[in-house]
């Protein structure tokens, strides 16, 4: 599934109980230039609302804020697992189960409010289910804001590279 806004354009989506597996591309993917979203993947019901994503190419789920503009982003009770790396050393997608970049231009986008919560990203179990991968990675640059932003509650293991990463560069602001 792929998602792209730009010109000031405003998207509120909400994905449950669907399975996106074997992609050559992203499971899911929204790129958002100078717009806004409100962006739900799975939902409070651990049963009920999980997406499955498995074996998608870059990312299982893939969240790029580019330049201006707004996000609100829940990603809960998913199952992420065996990302495979796109092998392009050109972008930042190594397989990771969660990527969220906010970039671009002089950019001034943020995400107000983020919850990544009771999520099985790789597998604490069989090795072989890990992402290559880190398991959730948040990239922001230049005058970019992450606020308001919890990461609780989630099952991370068997990723080929950090469980959890967060990289701040320039000018930009993770803060919760």
């Amino acid at each position: 599934a792929v998602s792209t806004l730009t010109g000031g354009s405003t998207l509120t989506s909400v994905f449950t109980a669907n399975t996106f597996d074997s992609n050559a591309g992203f499971g899911y993917q929204l790129t958002s230039t100078n717009s806004n979203h409100v962006t739900t993947i799975g939902g409070p019901s651990a049963t009920n609302d999980g997406n499955v994503f498995t074996s998608n190419t870059g990312a299982g789920i893939a969240i790029n804020q580019v330049d201006t503009g707004v996000g609100s982003l829940v990603i809960q009770n998913n199952t992420i697992l065996g990302t495979i790396d796109d092998g392009n050393n050109l972008n930042d997608f190594w397989g990771d189960g969660i990527n969220i970049r906010l970039t671009g231009t002089n950019a001034s986008n943020s995400i107000t409010s983020g919850l990544i919560d009771g999520n099985e990203i790789g597998s604490l179990t069989t090795q072989t289910d890990g992402n290559a991968g880190r398991g959730i990675y948040v990239y922001a640059e230049d005058f970019t804001t992450v606020s308001n932003f919890s990461v609780t509650s989630n099952s991370v293991g068997s990723n080929g590279d950090n469980g959890i990463e967060f990289v701040r560069r320039n000018n930009a602001t993770i803060d919760n």
